[in-house]
């Protein structure tokens, strides 16, 4: 067989002479191939260096990324601590005022919420950061039921609080007028039949036109004449109470008003089934009489001192 042979001629760019010269076929196509090799083979040490140069440059950024990020995970733990602290104080200090005001105190069982120790968990090893993360996170969430916790006690204190104050407000707790007690509660005698009776509140007597106050805040239930009370009114204090003025000689609240302590309700008179000017004073609590007495925080009212 023959071979075919290529001539290759070499044309200088100068006035130099022309070279020429003969090239087999498989000596070109050997040549072609190690060329092409070549460029593959400088390809790729070029991409690998490329590669190698931008994962050094990533791992100078993770580096740098991961001492902020443990940075920034010790400001956050050491954050935690503080918060941690400064809850303590603030249950410390509902404590004292729970005791204080008398209310139910928080146990330290219900405090603790039942929070145990970490369980890691047991296939295979942990790396140490993992646990560092785990451990933080842990902590967040029971830092964020203590937070919760402790808003939900604070608000059970105040609404007991709040609660305690509406009670007093709402408590007859003064004198309704300036007079002198002339019959107690229970059983006395009538004065007009002779006989001893059940009394269901005290007779205060004073003069006729006597300022009558409301002894405690609430809401006028009733106000107008009724046989044998005269003139009356009648207070709803809520919680229970209530309290009941008779023998007025007219009243200044009505029905439906809303009435605050020392608010004025009317004027003490005769009227109804009494022998002279007095006010018929009662305090009833859960739908029984109750001895006023009880419910005065002073048995004075200006320079009138009553006696039972």
């Amino acid at each position: 067989m023959r071979l075919r042979r290529w001539l290759v001629t070499v044309i200088p760019p100068s006035n130099q002479e022309t070279r020429s010269f003969g090239v087999s076929t498989g000596t070109l196509k050997a040549s072609l191939l190690i060329l092409i090799v070549s460029m593959l083979l400088s390809g790729l040490w070029v991409a690998e260096y490329i590669s190698a140069l931008t994962w050094r440059q990533r791992a100078a950024e993770l580096q740098v990324e991961n001492e902020y990020l443990q940075k920034s995970h010790r400001r956050i733990r050491a954050d935690i601590t503080g918060l941690t602290a400064q809850i303590r104080e603030l249950s410390l200090s509902e404590d004292r005022l729970r005791q204080v005001f008398g209310l139910a105190e928080v146990s330290e069982g219900i405090r603790s919420l039942g929070v145990g120790g970490i369980d890691y968990p047991s296939v295979g090893r942990i790396p140490e950061y993992q646990k560092q993360i785990l451990n933080t996170d842990i902590r967040l969430s029971e830092l964020e039921r203590l937070v919760e916790l402790e808003s939900e006690t604070w608000k059970d204190a105040e609404y007991s609080l709040y609660n305690r104050q509406e009670l007093l407000r709402h408590t007859p707790s003064i004198l309704p007028t300036d007079a002198w007690m002339s019959r107690g509660f229970g059983n006395k005698i009538d004065p007009f039949s002779g006989n001893q009776a059940f009394h269901s509140g005290i007779d205060l007597a004073c003069n006729k036109g006597t300022m009558i106050v409301a002894p405690a805040d609430g809401r006028v239930e009733y106000a107008g004449w009724k046989a044998g009370l005269g003139i009356m009114v009648k207070i709803d204090h809520g919680f229970g109470f209530a309290t009941i003025f008779a023998h007025m000689s007219k009243h200044v609240a009505r029905t439906g008003d809303r009435l605050k302590r020392g608010d004025k309700i009317g004027e003490v008179g005769a009227t109804g089934h009494t022998t002279g000017p007095h006010l018929h004073y009662e305090v009833w609590k859960d739908g029984r009489p109750k001895n006023p007495l009880h419910y005065i925080s002073s048995r004075t009212y200006g320079d009138t001192t009553i006696v039972d």
